[in-house]
Protein backbone atom coordinates (compact mmCIF):
# COMPACT_ATOMS: atom_id res chain seq x y z
CA UNK A 1 0.00 0.00 0.00
CA UNK A 2 2.03 2.78 -1.20
CA UNK A 3 -1.19 6.25 -1.51
CA UNK A 4 -2.68 7.96 1.12
CA UNK A 5 -6.12 8.72 1.10
CA UNK A 6 -6.71 11.74 3.91
CA UNK A 7 -9.99 13.27 3.94
CA UNK A 8 -13.62 13.98 4.91
CA UNK A 9 -12.26 12.57 8.56
CA UNK A 10 -10.79 9.05 6.75
CA UNK A 11 -7.30 7.94 6.09
CA UNK A 12 -6.98 4.39 4.75
CA UNK A 13 -3.98 3.53 2.30
CA UNK A 14 -4.61 1.45 -0.96
CA UNK A 15 -2.44 0.40 -4.06
CA UNK A 16 -0.61 3.08 -6.29
CA UNK A 17 -1.43 1.66 -8.93
CA UNK A 18 -5.78 1.71 -7.79
CA UNK A 19 -7.97 4.03 -9.17
CA UNK A 20 -9.42 6.31 -6.94
CA UNK A 21 -12.97 8.38 -7.40
CA UNK A 22 -14.18 10.54 -4.84
CA UNK A 23 -18.25 11.75 -5.36
CA UNK A 24 -20.56 13.92 -3.15
CA UNK A 25 -23.85 14.11 -2.60
CA UNK A 26 -27.05 15.49 -0.43
CA UNK A 27 -25.37 14.27 3.05
CA UNK A 28 -23.07 11.43 1.96
CA UNK A 29 -19.70 11.46 0.54
CA UNK A 30 -18.41 7.28 -1.45
CA UNK A 31 -14.71 6.68 -1.60
CA UNK A 32 -14.17 4.15 -3.84
CA UNK A 33 -10.59 2.33 -4.94
CA UNK A 34 -10.23 -0.04 -7.61
CA UNK A 35 -7.46 -2.05 -9.51
CA UNK A 36 -9.76 -1.58 -12.95
CA UNK A 37 -11.70 -4.73 -12.92
CA UNK A 38 -15.47 -5.28 -11.82
CA UNK A 39 -14.24 -5.42 -8.26
CA UNK A 40 -13.99 -2.41 -5.93
CA UNK A 41 -13.63 -1.32 -1.93
CA UNK A 42 -15.68 1.71 -1.39
CA UNK A 43 -16.41 3.91 2.16
CA UNK A 44 -19.32 6.00 2.02
CA UNK A 45 -19.90 8.12 4.90
CA UNK A 46 -22.76 9.51 5.88
CA UNK A 47 -22.85 12.85 7.83
CA UNK A 48 -26.80 12.46 8.99
CA UNK A 49 -24.98 9.29 11.21
CA UNK A 50 -28.08 6.90 10.92
CA UNK A 51 -28.39 4.17 12.80
CA UNK A 52 -25.44 1.14 11.45
CA UNK A 53 -28.08 -1.54 11.53
CA UNK A 54 -30.81 0.51 9.14
CA UNK A 55 -27.69 1.28 7.13
CA UNK A 56 -26.60 -2.51 6.40
CA UNK A 57 -30.15 -3.86 5.87
CA UNK A 58 -30.63 -0.71 3.11
CA UNK A 59 -27.65 -1.58 1.68
CA UNK A 60 -28.61 -5.70 1.91
CA UNK A 61 -32.22 -4.81 0.52
CA UNK A 62 -30.39 -3.26 -2.48
CA UNK A 63 -28.93 -6.43 -3.27
CA UNK A 64 -32.22 -8.60 -2.80
CA UNK A 65 -33.66 -6.41 -5.42
CA UNK A 66 -31.44 -6.52 -8.06
CA UNK A 67 -30.89 -10.17 -7.90
CA UNK A 68 -32.78 -13.71 -7.52
CA UNK A 69 -30.60 -15.92 -5.94
CA UNK A 70 -29.17 -13.80 -2.80
CA UNK A 71 -27.06 -15.17 0.68
CA UNK A 72 -27.12 -12.98 3.38
CA UNK A 73 -24.49 -13.53 6.47
CA UNK A 74 -25.04 -11.48 9.50
CA UNK A 75 -21.35 -10.39 11.80
CA UNK A 76 -19.75 -8.15 14.87
CA UNK A 77 -17.03 -6.40 13.76
CA UNK A 78 -14.60 -3.66 14.70
CA UNK A 79 -13.34 -1.07 11.91
CA UNK A 80 -11.45 1.61 12.59
CA UNK A 81 -11.43 0.94 16.30
CA UNK A 82 -14.78 1.27 16.48
CA UNK A 83 -17.52 -1.68 17.44
CA UNK A 84 -19.27 -1.76 13.69
CA UNK A 85 -21.82 -4.81 12.25
CA UNK A 86 -21.48 -6.47 9.07
CA UNK A 87 -22.74 -8.53 6.36
CA UNK A 88 -21.11 -10.59 4.13
CA UNK A 89 -23.87 -11.10 0.50
CA UNK A 90 -23.39 -13.33 -1.77
CA UNK A 91 -25.05 -13.57 -5.07
CA UNK A 92 -25.19 -14.58 -8.50
CA UNK A 93 -24.73 -12.35 -11.40
CA UNK A 94 -24.37 -13.22 -15.21
CA UNK A 95 -24.29 -17.00 -14.16
CA UNK A 96 -20.93 -16.09 -11.74
CA UNK A 97 -20.77 -16.28 -8.06
CA UNK A 98 -19.92 -12.74 -6.39
CA UNK A 99 -19.71 -11.86 -3.00
CA UNK A 100 -20.17 -8.57 -1.14
CA UNK A 101 -18.92 -7.91 2.25
CA UNK A 102 -20.57 -4.56 3.77
CA UNK A 103 -19.13 -3.53 7.49
CA UNK A 104 -20.87 -0.20 9.09
CA UNK A 105 -19.83 1.70 12.26
CA UNK A 106 -20.96 4.49 13.88
CA UNK A 107 -18.79 7.32 15.23
CA UNK A 108 -19.72 10.91 16.93
CA UNK A 109 -19.57 12.76 13.50
CA UNK A 110 -20.40 9.97 11.01
CA UNK A 111 -22.24 6.60 9.47
CA UNK A 112 -19.43 4.70 7.84
CA UNK A 113 -20.33 2.14 5.38
CA UNK A 114 -17.52 -0.10 4.66
CA UNK A 115 -17.92 -2.48 0.77
CA UNK A 116 -16.16 -4.49 -1.06
CA UNK A 117 -17.62 -6.45 -3.96
CA UNK A 118 -16.24 -9.01 -6.70
CA UNK A 119 -16.69 -12.42 -8.37
CA UNK A 120 -15.25 -15.36 -6.04
CA UNK A 121 -12.38 -15.18 -8.68
CA UNK A 122 -11.38 -11.56 -8.92
CA UNK A 123 -11.21 -11.97 -4.78
CA UNK A 124 -9.17 -14.69 -4.42
CA UNK A 125 -6.47 -12.49 -5.33
CA UNK A 126 -7.80 -9.49 -4.56
CA UNK A 127 -9.27 -10.05 -0.51
CA UNK A 128 -6.13 -9.67 0.74
CA UNK A 129 -5.56 -6.26 -0.65
CA UNK A 130 -9.44 -5.12 0.40
CA UNK A 131 -8.24 -6.32 3.65
CA UNK A 132 -5.52 -4.85 3.97
CA UNK A 133 -7.63 -1.55 2.68
CA UNK A 134 -9.98 -1.73 5.01
CA UNK A 135 -7.39 -2.41 8.24
CA UNK A 136 -5.50 1.21 7.39
CA UNK A 137 -8.75 2.64 7.88
CA UNK A 138 -8.57 5.11 10.62
CA UNK A 139 -10.75 8.10 11.87
CA UNK A 140 -8.66 10.85 13.26
CA UNK A 141 -9.55 12.82 16.59
CA UNK A 142 -11.41 15.86 15.16
CA UNK A 143 -13.24 15.46 11.58
CA UNK A 144 -11.47 16.88 9.00
CA UNK A 145 -13.02 18.57 5.46
CA UNK A 146 -11.47 20.42 2.65
CA UNK A 147 -9.82 18.72 -0.59
CA UNK A 148 -8.25 15.53 -0.72
CA UNK A 149 -4.56 14.62 -0.28
CA UNK A 150 -3.02 11.96 -1.85
CA UNK A 151 0.68 11.32 -1.49
CA UNK A 152 3.04 8.44 -1.73
CA UNK A 153 4.48 7.36 1.43
CA UNK A 154 8.53 7.68 2.03
CA UNK A 155 8.68 4.80 4.42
Amino acid sequence: MTNLYQNHGLLFRYPAAWNLTEEQGEGCVEITVAPGETAYWTATILTERPEVAEVLEAAVDTYMELYDEVDVFDLSTEIARHPGEGRDVEFVCFELLNRAELRAFRTSHCTVLVSCQGTDTELEELQPMFDEITCSLEVPDGFLTGAPQRWVDEE
